[in-house]
């Protein structure tokens, strides 16, 4: 499968890339324990380390894929795989809400119409905003028209902020200092104007480690339309393919 940036190549997960999955996941980066495997089983494995969790969800993913319910997108430079995107059907991808606080997880789409849903994205860390993220979401749209197309839907985010001066102020005075309570109050909190629906606050954290379903820049880049903000912070968007 052909990249939309010159330098990557993309390839779909199957038995024959299986390897080259297991390598990516197996880079000692924080998301290495999941193996992409939350939003398929609908709730985060509880494990007594993040070992046993990788092993675990690594087996449970190679189950799904041998069983044809486990899709997604290798991203290669090199030869190397640098990034993946997973995508699939929605009854295959149970979560539809990303909060931590939703935990009661059905199989459902956000909207009722949707037929597939794209879920989340992982790039190396020394090929972080490359483009890589944009092949894989590009080649995921490429495979699901192969497949019959339909309604796709995400919930990235619309950006990120790290919060330096909350933190300053809880290690010098304390989380529950009056301090800390009055900036609170008085703080400004970045927000990006989404088109179609407003005003979408800031994601809490770094980049790299709260973009993980994508960005609503990329998305719009690929023809798809903001439909409502979910949990405050991410964005339900959706098109046609």
């Amino acid at each position: 499968m052909s990249s939309g940036v010159a330098r990557y190549t993309t390839k779909e997960l199957s038995e024959e890339t299986w390897s080259d999955f297991e390598r990516l996941f197996s880079q000692g980066g924080g998301w290495d324990f999941c193996a992409c495997m939350l939003y398929q089983r609908g709730y985060q494995l509880v494990c007594p380390g993040r070992a046993e969790a990788h092993a675990r969800n690594l087996r449970d993913k190679k189950k799904l894929l041998e069983q044809g319910r486990a899709h997604g997108i290798l991203v290669y430079a090199s030869g190397e795989p640098v990034g993946w995107c997973q995508y699939g059907p929605v009854d295959e991808l149970p979560i539809g809400d990303p909060g931590r606080q939703y935990r009661h997880y059905v199989v459902r789409a956000e909207d009722p119409t949707s037929q597939w849903r794209i879920t989340c994205f992982v790039t190396h860390k020394k090929h972080r905003r490359k483009g890589v993220a944009a092949t894989a979401l590009a080649a995921a749209l490429e495979a699901i028209r192969e497949r019959g197309g339909g309604w796709v839907e995400a919930t990235p985010i619309a950006l990120t902020h790290s919060d330096d001066r909350y933190h300053q102020l809880v290690r010098r005075y304390g989380r529950d200092s009056a301090e800390v309570e009055e900036y609170l109050r008085t703080r400004q909190w970045p927000e990006f104007f989404v088109r179609g629906v407003g005003p979408v606050p800031a994601v809490s954290g770094s980049f790299g480690g709260r973009s993980h379903q994508g960005t609503v820049s990329m998305f719009e880049q690929q023809g798809f339309e903001a439909v409502k903000v979910v949990i405050g912070t991410h964005v339900l968007m959706r098109r046609y393919v």
